[in-house]
């Protein structure tokens, strides 16, 4: 299982949307000088515990949590791969999905606070991840069109 590319780019990718649910992708500053950081479950106050959500993120954060569980199964779905290769193409999707909503709490974030916004490293993550997935979905593909060629030898 490991001993293929392919479940090394799966892993990675899975370990780079684990760290992108850790850390803040954007921080904004206010008009007043107050920072912000928008975590995967919420805006919060920087500074402050995570318990005070200022604008709730909960459709992100059910995003953020299903593409590592998704990439789990589909690194250990290694016997099937036209499962792994439908399962590395909707994960790949939900990332670029996961983006677009990252994109809408940004732009939600700076009208309702008034404050100017700022992406972190963290917000490349997930575009890191769909690279890192395309690469294993490839890696796939080419093993099944390898034991396709060798059926049609037979």
């Amino acid at each position: 299982m490991i001993q293929r590319i392919q479940s090394l780019y799966f892993f990675l990718a899975m370990v780079s949307m684990a760290v992108a649910i850790v850390f803040p992708a954007t921080r904004f500053v206010g008009e007043n000088g107050q920072e912000y950081l928008l975590q995967v479950w919420g805006i919060i106050e920087a500074g402050s515990d995570s318990s005070s959500v200022l604008i709730n993120t909960i459709p992100l954060l059910v995003l953020y949590l299903s593409i590592p569980l998704l990439l789990l199964i589909t690194l250990f779905a290694f016997r099937k791969r036209s499962r792994q290769i439908r399962l590395s193409i909707f994960t790949i999707l939900l990332m670029i999905g996961s983006l677009a909503l990252l994109y809408f709490y940004r732009r939600y974030g700076m009208t309702n606070l008034k404050a100017e916004a700022f992406f972190t490293i963290n917000a490349a993550l997930p575009i890191v991840a769909a690279i890192l997935t395309y690469l294993g979905f490839r890696g796939v593909k080419k093993d099944e069109e390898l034991i396709r060629s060798y059926d049609r030898i037979r």
